[in-house]
């Protein structure tokens, strides 16, 4: 089951990016029990708009690998870009 939401994850930020290398960086390294959506919502949304301070820690802890994962992948890969 963790590998189809894995994959699924995946082919839809494949779908969205155009970008193998990103998209494999945030495959391999986003929480699981994430997906393509949450990964959206989180990173186009503030962290008041999400009302951050009233979630619960585990949603917390998830937006913030959510960030922190975006930003390796976004380091990882842009210098890779010609």
């Amino acid at each position: 089951m963790a590998d189809k939401i894995v994959k699924t994850k995946y082919y839809k930020c494949l779908k969205a990016f155009g970008d193998d290398a990103f998209c494999q960086c945030l495959k391999n390294n986003l929480p699981v029990v994430s997906n393509f959506e949450m990964y959206i919502t989180a990173i186009t949304s503030t962290k008041e708009e999400m009302d951050y301070p009233n979630l619960k820690d585990d949603d917390k802890k998830m937006i913030d690998a959510i960030y922190k994962v975006r930003e390796t992948c976004v380091n990882k890969t842009a210098g890779k870009k010609k």
